[in-house]
């Protein structure tokens, strides 16, 4: 009875390193990853709990998010490149792959940060985040990290709003609209069809400001409201796309097709896809 337990746990541990294997090549594969970028302004950092953010990742591909949380015995990589902290459970992992110019010299595994950076995606139940630079550590990461489980752990017992947990514990960030790029539909996806990798390096991560008319008002399969944009006045599968949260559900409501309408949002660019999620008029 012994050996086999010992046998499984040998096994169990066995997965976990081939897991771990697998999503740093996942994560390795964009070159981007540990690139020194500019760092974000504080209204374009959504605070997340990180239990919330590994349920929710979809929701915030491409967003700058700020966690924090104790480092795991397993907490760097190689070159020293990454940190590792517990997601959703123990063994669903949240992989921080710094920038080149962080130091991590004085961690070690138990070690509380404080981490903002862009999230990437999951693969095998593991949650990358990217470009990430370490904001602090020690009790000041330790707080902040249980301030943010708190709101979680409250929210989540909570039934007295029709929000969602999203809008409830984070809501709808003030953005400081002055300092928008200002630019047209139609000027979004001459740019981003002429020049895809351009346009990335132009106006992703960046607060811009959409002006154009609406081709189309829906939601999309997981119930998300969306609105797109004309395009040379024909219809287009990809081109400028416009995604609302819960509380602006109203706005959506109002709008009407061939509408000429102005938003604000964090541009994220994607595969042929000006992509601006959690708009606000």
């Amino acid at each position: 009875m012994k050996k086999t337990y010992i046998f499984s746990k040998l096994i169990a541990a066995i997965l976990f390193i081939l897991i771990f294997n697998c999503s740093f090549t996942y994560a390795s594969d964009d070159i981007d990853s540990n690139a020194v970028i500019a760092k974000p302004s504080q209204s374009e950092i959504t605070n997340l709990d990180r239990a919330y953010l590994h349920k929710n990742a979809s929701d915030y591909e491409g967003k700058w998010i700020r966690i924090a949380g104790s480092l795991s015995p397993y907490y760097t990589n190689d070159d020293n490149e990454s940190l590792i902290l517990d997601g959703a459970s123990s063994i669903k992992k949240i992989c921080c792959y710094l920038m080149s110019d962080q130091d991590v010299s004085a961690l070690s595994g138990g070690s509380y940060v404080t981490v903002v950076g862009r999230v990437k995606g999951k693969t095998i139940g593991q949650l990358f985040i990217y470009n990430c630079y370490i904001e602090s550590t020690g009790e000041t990461a330790r707080a902040f990290d249980e301030k943010m489980q708190n709101a979680y752990a409250s929210n989540s017992n909570s039934s007295s709003s029709s929000k969602s947990l999203s809008d409830k514990l984070f809501g709808t960030p003030d953005l400081d609209k002055s300092s928008a790029i200002q630019l047209t539909a139609q000027q979004a996806y001459d740019e981003l069809e002429n020049n895809q990798v351009s346009c990335k390096q132009k106006y992703d991560g960046k607060l811009v400001a959409i002006t154009g008319t609406i081709d189309n008002i829906g939601t999309n399969v997981i119930g998300q409201e969306y609105i797109t944009f004309e395009i040379n006045d024909k219809y287009t599968l990809s081109g400028v796309q416009c995604f609302f949260k819960n509380d602006k559900v109203d706005y959506v409501s109002s709008l009407k097709k061939g509408q000429t309408i102005t938003l604000y949002s964090i541009a994220d660019i994607g595969s042929m896809t000006f992509k601006l999620g959690n708009s606000q008029p």
